[in-house]
């Protein structure tokens, strides 16, 4: 059992940090953060990390409110980069990875809070929904990966009388866009990995959550609104779309075990072609497949630290895996 709570106790908001990177989106980190202090946020610990902002206007923005405290970045370096910098300080037990470009709402906390009593559970996937949307759709119910090696968000799209049954239920991760986690179990696992940058990040954090025997919860009475797309927008660059077929591409190859993988080469090699079909037709294909490339040259070098220490035991049928 982790040694941060006993079973049966629970935390409050005070044993929250909730740390949001943030590198120039100043309207939205200034709602984000209204919404922390007027839902019940003041308790916890609250961390912006500047990453790098034009004249340090995210540093001036989140200096204006009261109890905040504000790491900077001389250059940006990164999502991933930003938030371990902010989860390595905080010093709650359990920790709030929250985007700039979020907001929540009252009993969000409190909510996701009651599942650590559990002591299975390493994250908690509160219900998102898409800020600004035309009738509250669904942006995430926790995230889903097939065994075909498709990543996505459970539910997403969805109007939000979709959202499955109002209890909870084990998913496989939880998004970084609000994602809850007990700080004892990123200490295990290693954090995100900095190499991901963004984009999928979160997704290798459960499956080696999941690996090190950790369970993932959705909890769908913590809300927290989201607005898509605002950090890369809704057509992202060439770099941009590199990155997110690399990283996609490693989780296949990272985390399914052997005899996983084996079943699952006919689901991928059919996604792959039906995927490179349609980026031909976006006119987005050579950055699908550098991306694909650099994913694959990496299967032929020697595991790297962070794989061999996450080659670990849990058994994956817990691990909420979809067959497609």
């Amino acid at each position: 059992m982790p040694p941060d709570l006993q079973e049966g106790g629970q935390y409050s908001t005070s044993d929250l940090a909730v740390v949001i990177p943030s590198h120039s989106q100043v309207v939205c980190l200034e709602t984000c953060l209204k919404s922390l202090h007027e839902n019940g946020g003041k308790a916890a610990q609250i961390i912006v990390v500047d990453d790098g902002s034009a004249d340090g206007v995210v540093t001036r923005c989140a200096s204006a409110f009261a109890g905040v405290c504000v790491i900077r970045n001389d250059q940006p370096r990164g999502f991933s980069r930003a938030a371990n910098l902010g989860m390595r300080l905080a010093n709650r037990p359990v920790i709030q990875l929250l985007n700039d470009d979020a907001r929540v709402t009252s009993g969000w906390a409190q909510n996701a809070l009651a599942a650590f009593s559990d002591p299975r559970v390493g994250a908690v996937a509160p219900l998102v929904l898409v800020d600004g949307g035309s009738g509250g759709e669904l942006d995430s119910a926790g995230d889903r990966f097939t065994l075909a090696g498709i990543v996505g968000k459970r539910r997403h799209g969805k109007p939000k009388g979709m959202a499955g049954p109002k209890a909870g239920r084990w998913v496989l991760g939880a998004s970084a866009s609000s994602a809850f986690y007990r700080r004892g179990a990123l200490e295990q696992v290693g954090f995100l990995d900095e190499s991901f940058g963004a984009y999928f990040e979160d997704v290798d954090l459960s499956l080696r959550l999941n690996r090190a025997g950790w369970r993932v919860w959705h909890e769908p009475a913590s809300l927290v609104y989201h607005r898509v797309s605002s950090s890369y927008g809704r057509r992202p660059k060439p770099e941009v779309l590199r990155m997110q077929s690399r990283n996609e591409e490693r989780l296949f190859w990272r985390h399914l075990p052997p005899p996983w993988i084996f079943a699952g080469a006919p689901l991928h090699l059919a996604v792959l072609c039906a995927k490179a079909l349609k980026n031909w037709r976006n006119g987005t294909l050579a950055p699908f497949l550098h991306g694909k490339g650099d994913a694959w040259r990496e299967i032929f070098r020697s595991p790297s630290p962070r794989m061999a220490r996450t080659a670990r035991h849990a058994n994956p049928w817990e691990w909420n895996l979809d067959l497609w």
